[in-house]
C-alpha cells in the first residue's frame, strides 16, 4: 500500500474535505471547517516527494478509481482537486 493511498484512507475515514501536504509538518485534513494534524509523521521533503510521485502514478489504485485533477500552482506546488461526480 502507498503513503498517499493510507493518507487517503485515513483522511476518508475522518470524512475530511481537504488534506494539506507541508514540509515540516505532518499532514494536516480540514474536517468541518478545522485543519487538524492527523496521525501521520512529519512529511520530509523526500516524502513530501514521493506522495507527489505516486499521485501521478496510474497504477494507484486507489488514486487512479478517485475522480481527481491534478494541477502545479505558480508556488511549485502540486494540488489535487476533487472533480465533480457526474451521473452514469
Amino acid at each position: 500500500m502507498s503513503l498517499l493511498n493510507d493518507i487517503l484512507r485515513n483522511a476518508v475515514a475522518a470524512k475530511a474535505s481537504d488534506i494539506h501536504i507541508n514540509v515540516g509538518l505532518p499532514p494536516l485534513f480540514r474536517i468541518h471547517t478545522v485543519v487538524t494534524h492527523s496521525d501521520f509523521p512529519i512529511v520530509t521533503p523526500e516524502g513530501a516527494s514521493r506522495v507527489a510521485a505516486q499521485s501521478t502514478d496510474a497504477r494507484t489504485g486507489l488514486l487512479s478509481s478517485l475522480p481527481f485533477s491534478r494541477s502545479a500552482c505558480s508556488s511549485g506546488r502540486t494540488v489535487l482537486e476533487s472533480l465533480p461526480c457526474t451521473a452514469s
